[in-house]
């Protein structure tokens, strides 16, 4: 009797050991599906990412122009240059016309046109004299920098 209580508990405890190995077992599936989804998307991201790099180096120049576009934008600048030339050709057409022009005789004036009333800033300041013989403040004369204030002085 004694043996099948010995019996008895020890395929109890078994199956609690069993229980709890599952119980690992399960936690040690999930981690592992967890990786591999998380491996799966890595490798996704690194074919993604080598077509990129693929698609980057055909390209001309690494400038992310094509060959089509290059060869559109020499075309303009070469119809850029031809209207530079042009414009180039008509502006030294017009600039001899002018001086064609400008050799031809040109109608002068005999004599100036006559001002009946002179600007203020050419007319001459009167000079006036006081009484002591010495000039007023409208004929005083300022030095107009320092190194002459200086010499003023000193005089």
């Amino acid at each position: 009797m004694v043996w099948l209580f010995i019996l008895s508990f020890s395929l109890a405890a078994a199956r609690a050991q069993d229980a709890a190995t599952q119980q690992q077992m399960d936690q040690i599936n999930g981690r592992l599906q967890d990786i591999l989804d998380a491996q799966a998307a890595q490798g996704k991201r690194i074919d993604a990412l080598e077509k990129e790099i693929s698609e980057l180096r055909d390209k001309p120049g690494g400038s992310g122009a094509s060959q089509d576009e290059l060869k559109n934008l020499a075309d303009q600048v070469q119809e850029i240059d031809k209207k530079r030339q042009a414009d180039r050709e008509l502006i030294l057409k017009e600039i001899e016309k002018l001086g064609k022009a400008g050799s031809s005789p040109t109608v002068r004036r005999s004599t100036p046109p006559v001002t009946t009333n002179p600007p203020r800033a050419v007319q001459a300041p009167v000079a006036r004299k006081t009484a002591t013989n010495t000039p007023s403040s409208a004929t005083t004369r300022f030095p107009s920098s320092p190194r002459r204030i200086g010499t003023r002085a000193s005089r």
